[in-house]
Parts: C-alpha cells; sequence; structure tokens
C-alpha cells in the first residue's frame, strides 16, 4: 500500500476537494457574487447592479467581491415581503 492508498483510508478523512466550507457550500463565510444571483434566482448582471447600489452587501477584496453570508441572510431576514406593505391613497 503507499502513502496515498493509507492517507485515503483513515478514518475520519473527507474527500479531497471543496467541502462544507469550500466556495458557496452551505457553511462557508462568503460567496461570490454569481453565486448570490443563483442563490437568489436573479441574473448576474443584476446581482452585480444591486451590490454596486449598495441594495446588496459586499467586500471587495482586490477586484474579487464577495458577498458576507451572514450579511446577506440578515439583509433578506429584514425585507419586507411582497404586497405587505401599506398603500398610501
Amino acid at each position: 500500500m503507499d502513502r496515498t492508498d493509507n492517507a485515503a483510508q483513515r478514518a475520519g478523512d473527507e474527500p479531497a476537494g471543496p467541502g462544507p466550507r469550500g466556495p458557496g457550500g452551505p457553511g462557508s463565510l462568503a460567496m461570490s457574487v454569481e453565486e448570490v444571483s443563483k442563490l437568489l434566482g436573479i441574473s448576474k448582471w443584476l446581482a452585480y447592479e444591486m451590490v454596486a447600489c449598495g441594495q446588496i452587501p459586499a467586500i471587495r477584496f482586490g477586484r474579487r467581491l464577495v458577498v458576507p453570508r451572514a450579511a446577506l441572510e440578515a439583509m433578506l431576514a429584514g425585507a419586507a415581503p411582497v404586497g405587505t406593505a401599506e398603500r398610501s391613497r
């Protein structure tokens, strides 16, 4: 048995690649704008426009924009459902 076989058979090892805290995984701290657009069911273009307008919270790391999962969840939790706001006449 070589080293790779031995390493793969150890108890508690997880498969290589993105895990629960990998990109876009359920435990990740942040998501890309494209991942957010897929999650919300909107176009990538609209998601970037909403980030530019401040409607979707994002942090810039160099050229990369990421959306903190906690900030997105807080934003969605505080949003009023459509049709519940009182209309003024």
